[in-house]
């Protein structure tokens, strides 16, 4: 649960309705209030599978990765280029780190 998360709004993206929707699509079951975020717990991961829209936020795009990589199956992320905003080495780091990463035009 993350209180206080209001302000997420007002950013590139709505940070909590663009990515619980995309959440929710991966196959995870959160919730939205006004100012929160509620995410119900999966050891098991996401089921995956699908592709979700990043918003062309950075922030988003990293977040969602980092589900992917619980991800029962691939996890197809649009326009995940944009993350070059803040941390143009990410993908590459997460190669290192031993992830699966595939770019497709």
């Amino acid at each position: 649960r993350f209180y206080d998360v209001e302000n997420l709004r007002y950013k590139e993206c709505d940070r909590i309705t663009d990515y619980l929707n995309e959440l929710r699509k991966a196959g995870a079951n959160v919730e939205e209030r006004q100012s929160e975020i509620i995410v119900h717990g999966r050891p098991e991961g996401v089921e995956g599978g699908v592709e979700i829209n990043a918003h062309y936020d950075h922030r988003v795009i990293m977040a969602l990765t980092v589900v992917g990589l619980r991800a029962k199956q691939p996890l197809r992320i649009r326009d995940a280029h944009h993350v070059a905003k803040s941390y143009p080495q990410y993908f590459d780091h997460l190669k290192i780190l031993g992830a699966n990463v595939e770019w497709i035009e």
